[in-house]
């Protein structure tokens, strides 16, 4: 009898693993679904440039999540030899916290790969035209002043269950753009009634 209620518990278990692994299996083909579709309506150079973003953030997510996650088995000189040569890529940032033995404190360390300081201050974000796609927050935005046209690429590492002392991070990816009419459209000197406009807020 012991036996048999042994048997009856374990199907059931091996019952909801394979229900858990359908589900992600359905939302996983849903979510390609919907990012196809997205992109086929996208005019051919910002197609390119929302490609080579996600491509590059998958780079630095696979090369990258554990130091995000707080571990040391990859090398900051791993992380920045991965994209040394790139062209394409015109900046990534690793980001990782934690809190001392204590838990008290909360500290912060920020691993810029290329372009040391260059992810922020100097984007002018083009909110107009933000997308989000799963996991990862994406926008163009101009870097050193509106010479580069970039697209930013930003995923939010969540801990490791059980990790009480590191708390996740962030990967930020900035590739090198195609000018598109979005770009051309944002350097344009703005009209008078988008003057005043602006002045009012």
């Amino acid at each position: 009898m012991l036996q048999l209620r042994g048997v009856m518990k374990l199907t059931a278990k091996i019952c909801a693993m394979l229900s858990i692994l359908a589900f992600t299996a359905r939302a996983s083909d849903q979510t390609n679904a919907d990012i196809e579709k997205k992109l086929a309506a996208m005019p051919a150079a910002e197609k390119a440039n929302w490609k080579l973003a996600i491509e590059k953030m998958d780079a630095a997510d696979k090369i990258g999540r554990a130091w995000c996650e707080g571990s040391d088995e990859v090398t900051t000189e791993k992380l920045k030899e991965a994209f040394a040569s790139d062209d394409t890529v015109y900046n990534v940032v690793f980001e990782r916290k934690k809190k001392d033995k204590r838990g008290a404190e909360d500290s912060t360390l920020t691993l810029f790969v290329l372009n040391d300081g260059r992810n922020s201050g100097t984007i002018m974000v083009l909110n107009f035209v933000n997308d989000d796609m799963p996991d990862v927050h994406m926008e163009y935005a101009f870097v050193e002043g509106r010479t580069i046209p970039v697209v930013r690429a930003i995923k939010n590492i969540a801990a490791k269950e059980g990790d009480s002392l590191n708390l996740g991070g962030s990967i930020t990816v900035l590739v090198r753009a195609k000018e598109d009419a979005h770009f051309k459209n944002a350097r344009k000197p703005a009209s008078p009634k988008e003057e005043k406009a602006g002045d009012k807020k």
